[in-house]
């Protein structure tokens, strides 16, 4: 059954929402009409997104925000969703529906962070600051959420059309490479100054791994030879820090001739090759720039994938200066704090420049689970992350969205702070890979 979305006006927002969940989320082929030039069409289905209803149409009233331009200093009236337990909608008129466009679009263009910016140590926004953190975003979805809700409307609407909800896509493997090595390949006065460290702190394990590593060469970070065992060609993306600007970055960068070479094997084992933007990056004009050219030069080919270090990015300018390095997909979306759905969002898609009003080339594939949030924010042992780990891959699955894991090659070393972990994540992998 065709559809035609009647709209008392096409904007920038409205392309975009509509795009967002009938194209990208709900895989539905559709047309934008304008209202005054509606002719009804045998056979055809109407969504109408305008102030007066059409007769026989499904109907959303809409709030005004789609009409706009610039960014209201208030957040959104939101209503509780019953069916789903701390789930919320957002926009909610006076006839007991919700705006689910409007919320779409305020949830997938991240409009709160152009409202107000909260920051957290590392200069990321800080999560539990912003309205949406109570909105249960770390449970669900919430943008599919929206767009089955308009497929349940368009079901009482036209029960004879065919209105489905797809299937989930299969998963992504996604490794940050920050420590190649943990002792291995750097400056011998390094080296001693480690041990010397060790000694003065009393941490006689680590000095034991250490001297075992430098006699036996072999380092308990460099996982690669065994993740190609584990993690499938096609379904693995690899982002590698190259530059040292800031203690929190690697001292391992594009100089070093042993991870140029460690690079340029992983690329010939076949495996798809991003930059991982340094500490800095977002805040230095240019920087991605250079660091997209050092991989670019290492590799000899196109590199169109990235990841901000420490998913730390500033909206809108990190997104632009990705988008005119050559970037195309960006997968730096992702909660820190605790798994979820950043922008409600569980599959890929296209960044809205919400200053700027138009929809970019640039698109973000969001992640559910970071192992580092399982590790260091929650502190969660093996058995419960891999409990919160099926949890969050379940409800992806539900919602017909495509489950993303991050990780890094240092998570399968069973060194310090992973000791134990190994085998749990391994599983993890497998689980997530085989679904």
């Amino acid at each position: 059954m065709k559809l035609q979305v009647v709209v008392d006006k096409v904007t920038p927002r409205i392309e975009y929402a509509f795009e967002i969940l009938l194209r990208t989320i709900l895989k539905w082929e559709y047309e934008l009409v304008l209202s005054e030039a509606i002719a009804a069409q045998p056979g055809c289905a109407y969504l109408c997104y305008a102030e007066h209803p059409l007769p026989d149409a499904a109907h959303i009233m809409p709030c005004g925000l789609l009409t706009e331009t610039g960014i209201r200093k208030e957040a959104p009236i939101t209503a509780t969703m019953p069916e789903l337990s701390g789930a919320t909608s957002l926009f909610p008129s006076s006839a007991g529906q919700s705006d689910w466009v409007a919320g779409a679009f305020f949830l997938a263009s991240d409009y709160e962070k152009y409202q107000q910016t909260h920051f957290d140590a590392h200069g990321r926004y800080e999560e539990s600051a912003y309205p949406s953190a109570s909105w249960g975003i770390w449970a669900y979805p919430l943008v599919h959420v929206y767009a089955w809700e308009i497929a349940a409307l368009m079901e009482r609407q036209y029960p004879q059309g065919v209105w489905a909800r797809p299937s989930a896509s299969p998963a992504l493997v996604t490794m940050d490479v920050d420590f190649p090595w943990k002792y291995l390949r750097k400056p011998l006065w390094i080296q001693l100054g480690g041990a010397v460290k060790n000694l003065k702190e009393g941490n006689f394990m680590e000095l034991k791994e250490r001297t075992w590593t430098l006699l036996s060469r072999k380092d308990p970070y460099y996982t690669f030879p065994f993740l190609q065992t584990l993690l499938p060609k096609d379904r693995t993306r690899t982002f590698f820090l190259l530059e040292r600007g800031h203690e929190h970055d690697s001292r391992f960068t594009w100089e070093n001739q042993k991870y140029r070479q460690l690079i340029r094997q992983w690329q010939a084992a076949g495996y798809t090759c991003g930059i991982h933007p340094s500490y800095l990056s977002s805040e230095k004009e240019g920087q991605i720039t250079a660091e997209r050219a050092y991989l670019v030069e290492i590799l000899g080919e196109n590199v169109p994938l990235s990841r901000q270090h420490f998913l730390k990015y500033r909206l809108p300018q990190t997104f632009r200066e990705l988008l005119a390095a050559g970037v195309s997909e960006d997968y730096s979306l992702g909660t820190i704090s605790r798994p979820g759905f950043r922008c409600g969002m569980a599959v890929p898609f296209r960044w809205y420049d919400l200053e700027r009003e138009i929809t970019t080339d640039l698109t973000l594939v969001p992640c559910q689970v970071m192992d580092r949030t399982l590790l260091s924010y929650l502190h969660l042992n093996p058995e419960q992350a891999m409990f919160l780990l099926g949890k969050i891959h379940t409800t992806t699955r539900q919602w017909g969205g495509q489950f993303v894991l991050l990780l890094h090659n240092d998570a399968f070393s069973g060194s310090e702070p992973w000791e134990g972990w190994r085998g749990p994540i391994v599983e993890m992998v497998k689980r997530v890979l085989e679904a």
